[in-house]
């Protein structure tokens, strides 16, 4: 496992994680995701997740308040990084978002891009992306362009957390 201190602050620190890491580091903000989302302490969200809070302290411990009575709530917000998918200036991506916000904002918009893409959403519904940035770019809401990346098959990247290739690996 990696030391406490270790930080991913980019898909290349991600790539050197081995896929057991990547698996609890994601499984890890996902239990502080859901304790924001629904209000509950971080240990009832790592629990449904079957995660134990040992690893999501080592993951995320700044997007943790100090533990009060056995519980432990999330803070409002950190500036972990989170990978996601994405298209920001008609290139297909996997994005390193700062903070839960911004992850947030890329997840509603490759949702809206991706089932545009799979003929799911409407060039209408694309409207709601337009002139919205996602660190620091726009966000495409063209329809030709996320058409043109459907036809390549370049709509859908690799999984971050489950898909890279690990250095030194035969994968």
């Amino acid at each position: 496992m990696c030391p406490r201190s270790y930080r991913v602050r980019s898909l290349e620190d991600l790539r050197r994680l081995s896929e057991q890491e990547r698996e609890e580091r994601r499984l890890a903000l996902r239990a502080v995701k859901d304790a924001r989302q629904y209000g509950v302490p971080v240990e009832a969200a790592a629990d449904v997740l079957g995660i134990d809070m040992q690893a999501v302290r080592r993951w995320a411990n700044e997007a943790l308040r100090p533990a009060s009575g056995g519980r432990t709530y999330p803070t409002e917000t950190d500036e972990l990084v989170r990978f996601s998918p994405v298209v920001l200036e008609g290139e297909s991506q996997i994005a390193a978002l700062v903070g839960p916000e911004e992850a947030d904002d890329a997840e509603v918009a490759y949702d809206v891009q991706w089932r545009f893409a799979h003929g799911r959403a409407t060039a209408d519904e694309l409207r709601i992306l337009e002139g919205r940035r996602i660190g620091g770019k726009l966000v495409t809401a063209d329809p030709e362009t996320l058409r043109r990346l459907a036809l390549a098959n370049d709509i859908d990247p690799e999984d971050p957390y489950r898909e890279i290739p690990i250095e030194g690996s035969n994968e």
